[in-house]
């Protein structure tokens, strides 16, 4: 995962007009790489859940790897691995007495179910390890056959001038990406088996895989079929520190959870919503307990209520103080008196309303 450097870096170190760029487009790239991750954002191709990648020059993690290609797989079979993921999280969380915290957990499961992330020689996953260009042809290569069952007949001899430093578990890798065009060299003739694999790397990968593979799921049932929405699924979270609630209804997953931030202490609670075909929409709650420098303070939606026809929300923010803008203001405005908010959403558009009433009269 990203480190805070990347989040500092973005803030303080990008000109106003580079800024504005990266709001078209949210990626910085090395300009050989810029039109194709730009497919691979038209195409939504890229696993970010986190909105950790910015400078997607930098070295990939075997983390962040194996869950791009087994969202490249997910997406293969139709489904959103955002959406399960986040599901998966808290139906796993209402299970559990312990604090669990959102995370990629899954998605890397999902990727070792896969066949496409397992052990280093030492039996490890090393999963904040950035991963190496031979190790990275393995892993496109387990892609590839989670994601099609017919490989070539005959595989053409690796001819890299330092072929010979190429691990002998990795040169039948080596050459079906480098065969199908997935994973070229990198100039003079060499492939360079130990050298890092960069972020944008991986996206560019993952997009020829898709747009030059057929898909046909290698002859497996859909790993992912088995979530479906559970009417009456109901779970609120007083000790997880993350998650606030989840409900279910016949056509959506529906929760609330703290969004995570880089590097700043402000809790920004977001509403999702997952259609069944697990595509996120994510809605900030709108009732805040202040603005600061660091940004909004957002009350904790609580008593979620589901329409009788499950298509809108109900849920509640109290305030026990008046929520104030304090940012370079003498007089700060006020943002929103003490009191209980009662917000309801509509599920399919997202559109957030509320009421208020004196606290103890709610």
């Amino acid at each position: 995962m990203k480190k805070w450097i990347t989040f500092f870096l973005a803030i303080f170190l990008l000109a106003p007009t580079a800024l504005a760029a990266e709001e078209e487009f949210p990626y910085r790239t090395s300009d050989w790489a810029r039109e194709e991750v730009g497919r691979a954002v038209e195409l939504d191709l890229i696993y970010d859940p986190y909105d950790y990648f910015s400078f997607i020059q930098d070295a990939i993690s075997r983390e962040d790897f194996a869950c791009n290609a087994a969202a490249l797989v997910a997406k293969g079979f139709g489904v959103d691995l955002e959406g399960y993921t986040l599901v998966m999280n808290y139906r796993r969380q209402a299970e559990s007495e312990k604090p669990i915290y959102a995370s990629v957990d899954v998605a890397v499961d999902a990727a070792i179910d896969l066949g496409i992330l397992q052990g280093t020689g030492e039996g490890e996953l090393e999963l904040d390890r950035t991963i190496t260009r031979q190790e990275a042809a393995a892993m496109l290569s387990r892609t590839y056959r989670a994601y099609q069952s017919a490989e070539p007949d005959v595989l053409e001899p690796v001819t890299f001038t330092d072929q010979e430093d190429i691990a002998d578990w990795a040169l039948e890798d080596v050459a079906l990406m480098s065969q199908l065009g997935i994973m070229n060299g990198v100039g003079d003739g060499r492939f360079d088996p130990l050298g890092t694999y960069t972020e944008e790397q991986c996206f560019i990968s993952l997009l020829r895989l898709y747009e030059m593979v057929p898909f046909d799921g290698a002859g497996r049932e859909n790993p992912f079929s088995i979530l479906e929405p559970q009417p009456g699924f109901l779970s609120t979270f007083p000790n997880s520190g993350y998650y606030a609630f989840a409900v279910e209804s016949e056509d959506y997953f529906t929760f609330s959870m703290i969004y995570p931030s880089l590097g700043w202490s402000n809790t920004v609670y977001h509403i999702y919503v997952i259609d069944r075909d697990l595509s996120v929409r994510r809605y900030e709650t709108p009732i805040l307990e202040f603005i600061g420098f660091r940004g909004p303070d957002h009350g904790k939606p609580e008593n979620p209520v589901l329409s009788q026809d499950g298509t809108s929300l109900t849920y509640t923010v109290t305030l026990t103080e008046d929520a104030y803008h304090y940012d370079f203001y003498e007089t700060p405005p006020l943002l929103f008196e003490k009191g209980i908010y009662t917000v309801t959403m509509d599920l399919a558009t997202g559109e957030q309303t509320w009421t208020r009433a004196e606290l103890g009269n709610g």
